[in-house]
């Protein structure tokens, strides 16, 4: 059977157009970025946003995600690193705030059909990040204002995957870990640092 490879990807600018056929229609990929993408409160959106955030202080923004990697960035010196996301305000109403706990991903849970196990994913990252927007009112919100995110960065050698079959991490418990906390003017240097222990 002829192996069918995927196809090679390239950043859009926003502006291209749909087709109909040959025909342009009245229709472009930023419509859609607009109408999926616009809120970054939601959790699918937050992560990949929280993502974003992270390329945009290595200035790897300009790359295209692969969701297929094994890791979500990697610096320019090859450092591997595994990026996760929480938040006070949710999309949904809440009666007070959360206890704040990051979802961890598939390649940290040994449940998970993967060809790679959880201990041996770990191995392949450098660095963790763990990106909370911790501001608390729903009022003044701003995903977009940078100062309204905390940033807890670890070396992947000192993280320790929750016992049992827990796929989340608790902020207490991540504490207890001693990342390094910093907020986005800091985030490269950080990072930067912590990919030389």
């Amino acid at each position: 059977m002829e192996q069918l490879l995927p196809p090679a990807i390239k950043q859009k600018s926003g502006y291209e157009f749909f087709l109909n056929g040959e025909r342009d229609i009245n229709l472009c990929i930023i419509d859609f970025w607009r109408w999926a993408l616009s809120n970054l409160t939601s959790c699918v959106t937050q992560k990949l946003f929280a993502e974003f955030i992270v390329a945009a202080a290595l200035n790897r923004h300009t790359d295209v995600r692969n969701e297929n990697d094994i890791y979500h960035l990697e610096t320019i010196g090859g450092k591997k690193i595994e990026v996760f996301s929480s938040a006070y305000i949710q999309t949904w109403s809440h009666n007070g705030l959360p206890n704040i706990s990051f979802t961890l991903n598939p390649g940290f849970d040994l449940s998970v059909d993967s060809p790679l196990q959880s201990s041996e994913r770990l191995h392949l990252i450098d660095i963790l990040i763990f990106c909370l927007l911790h501001h608390r009112n729903e009022h003044t919100l701003n995903p977009l204002n940078l100062s309204q995110w905390t940033f807890f960065v670890i070396n992947s050698h000192h993280f320790k995957k929750p016992s049992g079959e827990k796929k989340s991490i608790s902020l207490n418990k991540l504490k207890q870990l001693n990342p390094i906390v910093c907020g986005f003017e800091n985030l490269r240097r950080i990072i930067e640092s912590v990919a030389s222990e």
